[in-house]
């Protein structure tokens, strides 16, 4: 369900009161990690609010760098229409990683295993620091 909330502040120097995570950049749904008591934010958002829109700002695409900046742009009063989820507004999506960033990962590790695999055996004959060593011959006497 969406909801739309303005929070209002008495200055710039009061904090909007409540921690961002995720952004296109990162591959996760913008949303709230963590609220902070007695604070603007405090009797509106929840921790894993999906944030859907900033300032009229639809946060689709956008950068979590992108989205800080539209709250520091909103002045005193801010705005903001969330998803929220069912029971104490924590929504399940929120909290992994969608899909691509799976995919990007597991192809990432697919790629160094398989070059982990090419590589040949380690052989200290052919290291250079090893062939510079002195030899030394035993020669065995019979007898």
């Amino acid at each position: 369900m969406s909801i739309e909330l303005t929070l209002e502040r008495d200055g710039h120097d009061q904090p909007w009161g409540f921690r961002l995570q995720g952004g296109v950049d990162v591959g996760l749904p913008l949303s709230v990690l963590r609220v902070l008591v007695g604070t603007p934010a405090e009797s509106a958002l929840k921790k894993g609010d999906i944030v859907t829109k900033i300032s009229q700002t639809g946060t689709n695409g956008l950068s979590h760098q992108q989205a800080v900046d539209l709250f520091n742009k909103a002045g005193n009063q801010l705005d903001i229409t969330v998803k929220r989820g069912g029971s104490g507004g924590v929504v399940a999506a929120s909290s992994q990683p969608n899909v691509s960033a799976l995919q990007a990962t597991a192809a990432i590790r697919q790629q160094q295993q398989q070059q982990f695999a090419a590589q040949q055996p380690f052989d200290p004959s052919q290291s250079p620091q090893v062939a510079a060593l002195p030899r030394t011959t035993f020669v065995l006497k019979s007898g």
